[in-house]
């Protein structure tokens, strides 16, 4: 993905007439004008909410999109004002509104978090609610927002310190904290009474989550973290519009429309692999290596195939998992859930209780 002359090689557009400037994964199949390239990379999101009627039907308009200061989330952001701003025919029929998650312990840091994230509501200049939440907000029973300027509770900053800032067992515990993330979202999304969720989990991130869930005993939950629609949770549904776009692709979307005053520099390249530590960084560089090494369709079929994956029905499993709301047989937590907890040494039994509990 890029704008190497070299490759474009003097073509056409695929879409129109006009000299070609821009592709995507393959650039043998098809090279874009600006405007076209950009109309595609739209396209995907439009095509994901349209064939799985998000806003059809009578269904309600509100939703909630998740912002935590990466490019896919702020492309989500701008996306969705496109679409809100469209004429009367193609107008995406939302009210959107903000969930900021914030999440360092130190307070000052927790400050210019905040600070970013208001500098970040200026700039988009739209009138929608922005909602701010701590992480640390997950272990709370009934969860606050932030209306004021940002502080965090000691005790709470030392539960996240103890539970994410060790070394030993950096897999599970990184797999508990996307799991403790899903589960605020979810909470903050019924305190607000909004039905529907938008996460900017783009191709290389769906993929990911794929491979994720195989090596975490999750196989029977990988139809619902690759899913356009995540129906896992009681009233509120998780949508994946940018499933199917690429990281590459939002940077140079980014950059032609020059959404940010920061993105003019954005380098084009794959992911930038680093040593790989995790189970998780390992998914991510082995995808990237398949994607970079003649396989360009690799992240596609991935997500096109893990999304159609059904475990066979199992009528015993009548209870809902209380960290990941995988139905399961266990009245408390599923196997994968279970097992994660006994993997992070000395894990709070008063936490394990905690979320037992909030889940009923």
């Amino acid at each position: 993905m890029g704008d190497d002359p070299a490759i474009i090689a003097k073509r056409k557009c695929l879409k129109c007439d006009l000299p070609a400037a821009y592709y995507s994964q393959n650039p043998k199949q098809a090279v874009y004008c600006k405007q076209c390239f950009v109309n595609m990379v739209h396209h995907k999101f439009s095509y994901v909410l349209g064939k799985n009627r998000i806003f059809k039907d009578g269904s309600s308009k509100d939703v909630l999109l998740v912002w935590k200061d990466s490019l896919p989330d702020n492309f989500l952001l701008e996306t969705v004002k496109t679409g809100v701003n469209q004429d009367i025919h193609k107008r995406l029929e939302a009210q959107p509104q903000v969930l900021v998650i914030l999440e360092s312990a130190q307070t000052e840091q927790l400050k210019v978090e905040y600070e970013k994230a208001l500098k970040r509501k200026d700039e988009l200049n739209m009138p929608w609610q922005w909602n701010f939440i701590h992480f640390s907000e997950v272990f709370k029973q009934d969860i606050e927002f932030i209306y004021d300027e940002p502080t965090i509770d000691q005790g709470k900053a030392s539960v996240l310190k103890y539970l994410f800032g060790k070394a030993s067992a950096k897999n599970d515990r990184l797999e508990f904290k996307r799991l403790l993330t899903e589960l605020l979202i979810y909470r903050a999304a019924k305190a607000l009474k909004i039905e529907k969720v938008m996460v900017s989990d783009c191709a290389e991130k769906t993929a990911q989550n794929s491979f994720d869930a195989l090596c975490f005993g999750r196989g029977s939950s990988i139809s619902q973290l690759t899913a356009p629609v995540d129906t896992r949770f009681p009233t509120v549904s998780i949508i994946r519009p940018l499933r199917e776009i690429y990281d590459a692709e939002i940077k140079l979307v980014l950059r032609l429309e020059s959404s940010l005053n920061d993105f003019e520099e954005i380098k084009l390249n794959q992911v930038q692999l680093k040593s790989s530590k995790t189970v998780q960084e390992m998914n991510v560089e082995f995808l990237s290596k398949l994607q970079a090494s003649g396989f360009p369709s690799t992240l596609t079929s991935v997500v096109s195939t893990s999304s159609k994956i059904r475990a066979p029905p199992n009528s015993a499993a009548i209870n809902s998992c209380c960290l990941c709301y995988e139905k399961c047989e266990s009245i408390d937590y599923c196997p994968a859930c279970d097992r994660l907890l006994k993997a992070i040494p000395s894990f709070p039994d008063e936490l394990r209780s905690f979320l037992s509990t909030l889940a009923k």
